[in-house]
């Protein structure tokens, strides 16, 4: 989902649309019935330090990842 957002590869087309905004009138013609667009994928809804909450996601993905090979390896930290 990241690289859709940051444009490495493209997005599902059946998200990669254009994006719906919410109005008093879009909310109105979902309670009649109405269908609205759904949100983009390929664009963030907010970001935090610069970066999505996909982009944390492939930071802390990471981070345990590299936690989990060393765990397996059988390193520990040095006790003072």
């Amino acid at each position: 989902h990241a690289g859709a957002e940051w444009k490495f590869w493209p997005g599902p087309a059946t998200c990669s649309g254009g994006g719906g905004k919410v109005t008093a009138a879009a909310m109105q013609d979902l309670l009649n019935g109405a269908r609205l667009a759904a949100p983009r994928c390929d664009e963030a809804a907010w970001r935090f330090l610069g970066l999505s909450m996909a982009g944390w996601n492939v930071l802390i993905s990471l981070k345990m990842a590299v936690w989990s090979v060393l765990a397996g390896l059988g390193w520990e930290p040095k006790r003072v």
